[in-house]
């Protein structure tokens, strides 16, 4: 008996029991309400966690669907059958598979504890056997079993290694008895030849062969009755990967067609190009997917998926993440996924230029119309108009269509700049007419889907991850080679820009908000909440703490010459010192609390930004230069051009300013959505 199921274990094993039992020839419960109908569970009735028999069984065949729920969910029932199987001499073995999703769904003891009082006395029972199958890192969950319970009968100790088997990896010649083993007792017999080609196919780079990996290709082999070398060279030049991709089109499959692109986004989403196979939360997967539709769906592709062995899902707190099996699901899904979004792509490409043809016909005989009626020139400009919005829905599709097969054809740079193009074309059209009768909504939505998906590639393929809570600032450091990070984990990350993490830099009380490498790139200050600014060196050593009594401390900057250091707090002031920790002059005349400093490039003015919606320019000995007002909200960065000659700012008005170094503002660029946090 296979137990698969965790959500409602007793009322599945005992349903799982009786559909054995009433298939077993040799013994049948007297008051058992089930014919002795065989029945065997389809891939998709297996994975959606229903049963039907085969064939066309009537009403009496089987309990009905609601039995199972109505009866009560204690353990005498099950323990009393498998007692009676036992006065039969009938073995029976219990397969509880995929056992750390018991733990998964059962987090509440008492639910634990009543499976662990049916193990502790199903083994003590004759003629049962018991096995649990489960990842070799959650074996420890089964301590708390062992803890609990009496386990005399196998010597409370329920992680013998006597009792343990583990299931690894096989060499070339144990994979070959073990296919000879199985093929002997079956009618399914492969031919020598053909056995000695699907090992060699099988070995890794390490000369060994996956467990999983061969389960898979044997199981594909007999779905599709291949016994012979011939057959299975058939297949074309990489027949394991062909067998691999169609066992994957299988489960995809029992998804349900209209899921099968979606399904195929999260596949791709859970690989990338280095072969890996990256943890994804369900967020990210819902942002992978484009289509809007099938959005709902993904949580059930996810349960389908993790049902079917494909994917593993971890648990994580705020949220579970998910990961394939393994990384030899990696290449067949990436070549599939390619496949598929070329043949889409030459279908689009094709509509494109045929709307483009069209459109060409439909502008001659617009211009011919316009010259030979005069007289119905209202009709003539509707016509010139829909052809031009139909010119320019077709050129966008084109833009997108062209932006996607660059991504395929992992030119991921040029799929943004054409996705950029895209959406630049876009966004000129949207302000020049209505977006409502100008782009079609389906076109909008491709350029969106091909700019989002070049940009989500470009970003996974230079991500820095680390911090375990919000990152708060970032900065290179002067000389190139190195990139700080400050986040609310309380910790400074320094990075080489390859993504290398070389120190985590540890001491702050609270959430580090601001960092900022001297100009020879030797120290490294940062600012926290705890209220102090620390200096660092690259090596890590913490060289001094700088304690202004200011409360929170939002952002710290070096000078140009390395000399001071400037840092701005909740206290409404801006303070400065010498790298020795010395302060020197104290700046007032904020209203509100400061969240940005920053030092001119010839380092004689200091510029600092407030919740007080204003940015003030300071001489470094505290005298106030000006003050440069526009903002209807608060400033939250300040940042000077390297020639000292411009200013820039961000608010929480949702706008960038540029002003001139002596208070004029030359530029508003209001484009975003939500408040701008930084400028460089």
């Amino acid at each position: 008996v296979v137990q698969t199921v965790y959500r409602n274990w007793l009322g599945e094993l005992e349903k799982r029991l009786d559909l054995e039992l009433a298939s077993t020839v040799v013994f049948k419960f007297k008051d058992a309400n089930v014919s002795p109908l065989t029945v065997q569970p389809t891939r998709r009735e297996r994975l959606r966690g229903t049963i039907y028999a085969k064939g066309t069984p009537t009403a009496n065949n089987l309990p009905d669907s609601n039995a199972w729920a109505e009866k009560p969910l204690t353990l005498k029932p099950i323990l009393d059958k498998l007692y009676r199987c036992s006065q039969h001499n009938l073995l029976t073995v219990l397969i509880f598979d995929q056992f750390e999703e018991f733990f998964f769904l059962a987090t509440d003891l008492e639910q634990r504890h009543q499976f662990y009082n049916f193990l502790a006395q199903a083994l003590n029972l004759p003629f049962v056997k018991i096995i649990l199958s489960m990842r070799e890192d959650y074996l420890h969950y089964l301590l708390e079993f062992e803890r609990s319970k009496d386990l005399s009968v196998i010597n409370n100790n329920i992680l013998d290694q006597k009792l343990r088997y583990h299931l690894g990896d096989l060499s070339p010649e144990n994979a070959k008895n073990v296919i000879h083993s199985l093929t002997a007792v079956s009618q399914f017999k492969l031919e020598p030849a053909l056995i000695e080609a699907l090992v060699k196919d099988l070995v890794t780079n390490t000369g060994v062969v996956r467990l999983i990996e061969l389960q898979v290709v044997g199981a594909q082999l007999q779905a599709e009755k291949i016994t012979t070398l011939e057959g299975y060279r058939a297949l074309g030049n990489d027949p394991k990967t062909v067998l691999v991709e169609q066992s994957l089109s299988q489960i995809i499959y029992d998804c349900g067609p209209e899921n099968e692109d979606a399904v195929w986004e999260v596949l791709f989403s859970l690989t990338d190009q280095r072969g890996t196979r990256p943890l994804k939360t369900q967020a990210e997967l819902v942002l992978s997917n484009w289509d809007n539709s099938t959005l709902t769906q993904i949580p059930l592709i996810l349960e389908i998926l993790v049902g079917s062995g494909l994917v593993f899902r971890v648990p994580e707190t705020p949220q579970n993440r998910y990961q394939l099996i393994h990384d030899y699901l990696v290449l067949p899904i990436r070549q599939k996924y390619k496949q598929r979004t070329q043949s889409n792509i030459k279908v689009r490409l094709k509509q494109s230029e045929s709307q483009l043809l069209r459109v060409r016909k439909q502008r001659l005989r617009a211009i011919a119309i316009s010259t030979v009626m005069a007289l119905l020139a209202v009709t003539n400009g509707a016509l010139r108009w829909r052809a031009e919005a139909q010119r320019i829905n077709a050129m966008l599709s084109a833009l997108s269509a062209s932006s996607e097969a660059l991504f395929v054809s992992n030119k991921t740079f040029d799929a943004l700049l054409e996705g950029l193009r895209a959406a630049k074309k876009l966004q000129q059209e949207e302000q020049q007419y209505l977006p409502s009768r100008t782009v079609e909504a389906d076109t909008r939505l491709q350029v969106i889907t091909a700019l989002s998906q070049a940009v989500y590639s470009v970003s996974e393929h230079n991500r820095l991850e680390g911090h375990s809570d919000i990152v708060s600032s970032i900065s290179f450091s002067p000389d190139g080679k190195f990139i700080a990070s400050t986040s609310r984990d309380k910790t400074v990350k320094l990075w080489h820009p390859d993504g290398k993490l070389i120190q985590t830099l540890e001491g702050h009380q609270d959430s580090v908000t601001s960092v900022s490498f001297s100009p020879d790139s030797q120290l490294i200050a940062s600012s926290s909440w705890d209220g102090t600014v620390r200096l660092w060196r690259q090596t890590g050593e913490l060289v001094r703490i700088i304690t202004p009594d200011a409360g929170h401390i939002y952002s710290v900057s070096f000078s140009r010459d390395g000399q001071m250091i400037a840092a701005a707090g909740k206290d409404k002031k801006i303070r400065l010192w010498t790298v020795d920790g010395k302060l020197i002059k104290t700046f007032s005349g904020h209203r509100g609390v400061v969240r940005s400093v920053s030092f001119s490039g010839d380092g004689n003015i200091i510029a600092s930004a407030s919740s007080d919606n204003t940015i003030k320019l300071w001489s470094q000995t505290g005298k106030l230069l000006n003050t440069l007002k526009g903002h209807s909200a608060q400033v939250n960065c300040v940042v000077f051009s390297p020639d000292s000659q411009l200013i820039a700012s961000a608010s929480d008005d949702q706008t960038v300013r540029l002003w001139s170094a002596n208070g004029k503002l030359i530029k508003t660029f209001p484009k975003h959505q939500r408040w701008v946090n930084g400028v460089a």
